[in-house]
């Protein structure tokens, strides 16, 4: 290296390595390393830069030999514990870096770094120590409130975290990181005013942060305001394209009572050209056992197989998989509970993808050699539709996210029902691929301890009660005035909806009584955050309180119709087109009752009001409900499971043909 000194030539290496230059950075480490190989600090700064380009091994090696070398050095200790980290040896990493604490204690870095590794191993008192103890050392870390904040939410202790939120907020008043996870607590918390205070002030700090302006358009579309929330997202991608944002326009979309289908074929299709069309290049060719009838190897895919709607659904489906037809694998991210755990023990393998890149999990995928992969998200919260777009199984398929198509051309069928998609139904996503099942498009995984079913309010009180316990999303002006039709036509009835805090109470007041109907006559239920304290059981006990419940539209009910029909009462829907408008429709077809699933908006007013006065029917549904949907398929898993175990075994016979 003529013309510089060593020193220089580590300086240079060191700039390099900062910027992100790892190739170049290498090859000078290498130079010296071969110059001074005796030189620690070159050994070590090597297993770095491995580490950094993921050759793990190689790293290790290096950083084992810095250590013997020197062991008293903490930031040896320190790196190390980081590489094991990212690799996923967590006892190790906790060892070495609990080892370089004690060597240095007055090191933020080296506490931070601890704090990550205790918080993966889950263990969130030691994480939430060490995080305190490099604030300690440097109160404007950003890094360690971040992380401190998100390991008290992940120990259920919510308002510990706001508080000390809004804490690092008055340290570090222009970080917006920290004013958008102080709105997504708030949001979680069902504290949406404040939420979308703290992160329109996030978006203020960084009005380019596509992150930002997407979750701001949550908590929008949570208080009701579509438009609002659609006109954001579309702020953030004319910002820069992102595959997350446009899938959440592409789903706030069919909250949206103005949203034609064609506007949202159209906004899939621009997904696709987008996502899936520059991805072409990394689809390699699948070589199988294509024999038609042997036991297939099926991938699920989901960041919901936890205590969420999705994972609850599935659950009592999966446990009934036949294991000689289907072997099951689930790739699967988040909290572990009682319900993952019951996932883990009947999967034939469990796969934790919630660190994995695209290609990592693309490449396990292939490795596991999947013949269906199912996607259970489509275009909902932390989907993995660009890893479908790579397509590392031969044959993929939609479901469960909610009733429809994702748009994506790699992926080849979505599950459906007759009733959801009508073959003689002309719409776009029904030529994209569906099988439909013979029954209902899901079942229904009725609550392990329900409460009895009680007698009809309105024999206790002599007055009708309405209720809906949709999401506020599903409710717009349409929705309103409808209602407002009904509640006239039953006089001294009221109606029960379920909402979070916020500024969307006063303006739904406001605009039932434009509808001339009395503000008393509206009574909000506090929507309340799912707990480890809240069974299910609590949820549905307010259905004690209503005779007949109201669904949504264009977006129905699903579970909470379900859970209205469980608790024996009646479901007035108003079905559309798309299969979001159709899900309330499928699930009363099902239990023999397609007459409360109406096509105009008059007969919807006309068949709740002639509802309401009918005491005798009302109160043969109450006594009849629950036994109808137990006799049903929708709360027959075993049936369910059969239907697509073999809906599985059409789709592997056509891909087979397809490559002889």
């Amino acid at each position: 290296m003529p013309l510089m000194t060593a020193q220089q030539a580590l300086n240079l290496a060191m700039d390099r390595h900062r910027a992100g230059q790892f190739a170049e950075a290498e090859t000078i480490y290498r130079q010296l390393h071969a110059l001074h190989p005796d030189n620690v600090d070159i050994i070590h700064l090597l297993g770095i830069v491995a580490g950094d380009t993921r050759r793990y091994p190689e790293s290790i090696e290096w950083m084992k030999r810095s250590i013997a070398a020197q062991p008293q050095v903490a930031r040896y200790r320190s790196n190390y514990g980081v590489i094991l980290l990212d690799c996923g040896e967590l006892e190790e990493s906790a060892s070495q870096l609990e080892t370089a604490r004690q060597l240095q204690p007055g090191n933020a870095d080296i506490h931070f770094n601890l704090g990550n590794t205790r918080s993966r191993q889950k263990e969130w008192e030691p994480a939430m120590d060490a995080y305190r103890q490099a604030l300690q050392l440097n109160p404007r870390y950003l890094k360690a409130w971040l992380n401190l904040g998100m390991a008290l939410h992940s120990a259920n202790r919510p308002e510990e975290a706001i508080a000390m939120y809004q804490e690092a907020r008055r340290v570090l008043p222009f970080e917006y990181s920290l004013a958008a996870n102080l709105g997504n607590l708030l949001g979680a918390q069902c504290r949406l005013d404040e939420a979308i205070e703290a992160y329109q002030a996030a978006v203020e700090l960084a009005p380019q942060s596509f992150v930002t302006l997407n979750n701001l358009a949550i908590l929008l579309k949570d208080r009701g305001e579509i438009a609002e929330s659609l006109n954001v997202l579309r702020q953030s991608l004319a910002v820069e394209a992102n595959a997350d944002v446009h899938s959440n326009l592409i789903f706030n979309l069919h909250f949206d009572p103005d949203a034609a289908p064609s506007a949202i074929e159209e906004e899939k299709r621009l997904w696709n050209a987008h996502f899936a069309v520059p991805l072409r290049s990394a689809r390699l060719p699948h070589v199988r056992d294509r024999s038609p009838e042997r036991r297939l190897r099926v991938g699920y895919v989901s960041a919901d197989l936890r205590n969420h709607v999705v994972g609850r659904t599935l659950l009592p489906i999966f446990e009934a998989h036949d294991p000689t037809q289907v072997e099951c694998v689930c790739y699967a991210s988040g909290q572990t509970d009682a319900v993952s755990q019951r996932f883990q023990a009947k999967a034939h393998l469990w796969r934790d993808m919630e660190h994995w890149s695209d290609d990592q999990l693309t490449e396990q995928i292939r490795t596991d050699g999947i013949d269906i992969l199912v996607d259970l998200s489509l275009h909902t919260a932390y989907h993995r539709l660009t890893v479908f777009a790579r397509r590392p199984a031969p044959v993929q398929v939609s479901w469960l996210g909610y009733p429809g198509s994702t748009g994506v051309e790699t992926i080849d069928h979505w599950l459906t029902d007759r009733f959801l998609s009508p073959p003689d139904l002309d719409l776009p996503e029904n030529a994209d691929g569906p099988i439909r099942l013979p029954d209902a498009w899901c079942c229904y995984p009725a609550p392990e301890s329900s409460p009895e079913v009680t007698d009809l309010p309105s024999a206790r009180t002599g007055q009708i009660t309405f209720g809906c316990f949709n999401n506020f999303s599903k409710i717009n002006e349409r929705v309103l005035q409808l209602w407002a039709r009904i509640l006239q036509g039953v006089p001294d009835s009221r109606l029960i909806l379920l909402l979070k805090t916020g500024a969307h109470r006063e303006k739904t007041l406001e605009a039932i009584q434009r509808h001339g109907i009395a503000a008393e006559r509206l009574v909000f239920h506090d929507y309340e955050p799912a707990s480890l304290e809240r069974s299910a059981s609590h949820f549905l006990q307010r259905y004690a309180q209503v005779d007949i419940a109201l669904d949504p539209f264009p977006y129905n009910g699903m579970t909470t119709t379900c859970d209205a029909l469980w608790m024996g009462v009646p479901v007035i829907a108003l079905r559309g087109t798309l299969g979001i408008s159709r899900a309330s429709f499928s699930l009363l077809a099902n239990l023999g009752l397609p007459e409360y699933a109406v096509a105009s908006e008059d007969e919807y007013c006309e068949t709740a009001v002639a509802l309401a006065g009918d005491r005798d029917r009302l109160a043969h549904l109450r006594g009849t409900l629950r036994d109808r949907v137990m006799r049903s398929p929708l709360l027959d898993p075993a049936r369910f499971a059969r239907h697509l175990e073999a809906a599985y075994r059409e789709m592997w016979g056509d891909w087979c043909r397809s490559q002889d």
